[in-house]
Order: C-alpha cells, then sequence, then structure tokens
C-alpha cells in the first residue's frame, strides 16, 4: 500500500467518481478502478457501493479511509521531522465567522514575519465540518468557536470572547441608544440567520419567553451578508462583535444591547492530542496569541 494509493481511494471517498479523481491524478478511470479493485482483493473486502452514483463507501471502506488519513497524516509528520519539509507547511482550518476578521489579517502578517518558507494551507468550513476533519486526520489546526461539550481527543488554546449585540446603522434611530426593549422589535424589519445557528436560536429563546411576537423577520445566509443589508439601512440584525467591529470604528454601524439577550462565542483554537505539533505551527498559534490583542479589544481577550 503506496502514499500514492492511498491519496487515490481518499479522493474517490470525497468525489464519489473514479473518472474524476483520474483527471486529477493524471490517470485512466479505469487506472483508478484497478487500484481500488487491488485493495479490496488485498484485504478481502468491498470499498465501495458500485450500484449508486455518486460511488458511496461501505462501513469498511469508511474504516479503511479512516486509517488511510491517519498514515498520511503521520506520513508529513515523518517528512517534517525528519527534514523532508522542514515542518514548513501544516494544514489550517478556520470557520466563516473569523476567516476574514482574524485569520486571514494573522495569516499574512505571519508569513511577510515568517518569508516564504512556510506555507499554510487554509480550508474555511462550518465549526462542526471543521471538528471532523481535525478528527479524521484532514486538519492540524482549526481557529473555531469552542465546543460547549469538550471533545476528548481534541485538546483547546482559548483566543478571545465574540459578545454579540442589536446592529443597526448610525442613521436608524436605536443607534444613539444604550439598551432597546424587545418590544421595540415588533415593527422592525430584523434579519436573522438560518435556523442552524445557534445566535437565531437563543435569540428566538428570548422572544419566547417575553411573549413578542415580530411582524418582519428575514432570513439570510451567512453573517456577512447580513451585515452588508445593515450598512444599507435595509435592516437591523444580531451581529457578533468580530465581525462589525472596523465598521463600529468607521462610524458606520452601531452596537446597541437588546434587553434581556446575553449571547457570546468564545472563539480558539483545537487540535488532536496526538498531533505532532511542529515548531512553525507552535509558532503560528504563538504569533495568533500575541497577534489577537492588536484585533479584538483587549477585554474580551481569553
Amino acid at each position: 500500500m503506496t502514499e500514492h494509493k492511498l491519496e487515490i481511494l481518499l479522493d474517490v471517498a470525497e468525489t464519489g467518481n473514479m473518472s474524476e479523481t483520474g483527471r486529477k491524478f493524471y490517470i485512466s478511470p479505469s487506472s483508478v478502478s484497478q487500484i481500488i479493485t487491488g485493495m479490496e482483493k488485498q484485504y478481502g473486502i468491498l470499498l465501495f457501493d458500485r450500484s449508486k452514483q455518486p460511488l458511496t463507501l461501505t462501513p469498511s471502506g469508511l474504516r479503511l479511509c479512516s486509517y488511510a488519513r491517519q498514515i498520511l497524516s503521520l506520513y508529513r509528520e515523518m517528512e517534517s521531522s525528519l527534514g523532508a519539509g522542514q515542518g514548513r507547511s501544516f494544514r489550517l482550518g478556520s470557520s466563516f465567522s473569523i476567516a476574514s476578521t482574524f485569520i486571514s489579517p494573522c495569516i499574512l502578517e505571519f508569513q511577510k514575519e515568517a518569508g516564504s518558507e512556510i506555507e499554510i494551507d487554509l480550508t474555511i468550513n462550518h465549526h462542526d465540518k471543521l471538528q471532523q476533519q481535525l478528527l479524521s486526520y484532514e486538519l492540524d489546526l482549526a481557529a473555531m468557536p469552542l465546543p460547549a461539550n469538550e471533545n476528548p481527543l481534541l485538546t483547546s488554546i482559548p483566543l478571545f470572547r465574540d459578545p454579540v449585540s442589536l446592529c443597526c446603522h448610525v442613521s436608524h434611530p436605536f443607534a444613539n441608544r444604550s439598551c432597546v426593549q424587545l418590544s421595540e422589535l415588533v415593527d422592525q424589519k430584523i434579519t436573522v440567520p438560518p435556523r442552524s445557528s445557534n445566535i437565531r436560536e437563543a435569540f428566538e429563546q428570548v422572544i419566547r419567553k417575553n411573549g413578542v411576537v415580530l411582524e418582519q423577520v428575514f432570513t439570510s445566509n451567512g453573517q456577512a451578508a447580513i451585515k452588508d443589508l445593515v450598512l444599507r439601512n435595509q435592516t437591523i440584525s444580531l451581529l457578533s462583535l468580530i465581525l462589525t467591529q472596523e465598521n463600529i470604528r468607521q462610524g458606520q454601524l452601531a452596537m446597541v444591547k437588546l434587553e434581556g439577550f446575553n449571547y457570546e462565542r468564545e472563539f480558539g483554537f483545537l487540535y488532536r492530542k496526538d498531533t505532532n505539533i511542529s515548531p512553525q505551527l507552535e509558532r503560528f498559534i504563538r504569533f495568533c496569541l500575541e497577534k489577537r490583542g492588536q484585533i479584538v479589544d483587549p477585554k474580551y481577550l481569553l
């Protein structure tokens, strides 16, 4: 079993299409099929259900893919440790909420300082998916909201708190207020995240508890899209401080306390406890810890 074959297996598992994998690896679909069939014969198992398109993994295929990710991860660590890569690359994940506001600025500054010697492979995804990628050895480190229930296989490094408040355009009547009552939202156009959002769930709990019925509630995917609507004074919303702080500094947006609504997230780094932290990855973590006070209000640091 070679590294190349394991990479092909994982790509077929991801795409569900041998032709697509063949194009990526510059080999024919029949060659991909032969590699997969060879693995099946070697272990006496069926890896894919070929009766469906796209191809789906069997339980045995899922187990082999889990081992393959661990093997490839260890192989990369070995190369770094023994000098082939000299620890100069790592795989970083970031949740959407802090990718542009915290992680990207940190990467740019870090690479200016480190030069071209360090390569960072950045993946931006939902926090649930990032945690899965960590556990399946697809990422070395992830910056994301820290989960309420700690996973015993993961280690966390706290970064900062990110409070969520009512946000409006500076020309909105709420902008100069210190606090807004829930009842005052009744005739306001308010845009909220999808139902899968923890922010929306917390907001709806407060609304139900206080018996407030809102007449103009709209839904939009992603806080960045909602912020754009608020910047055009087309709506008000519940937005996080890290997303809006630059607009607040520029006098474009205002954050106002909403009666009865107290919600904040804690962001940090997560990595597997069995990860061999390379010197360069450790250097990046240390850099972000030092940099965070320049990006986030120091009173919110953890």
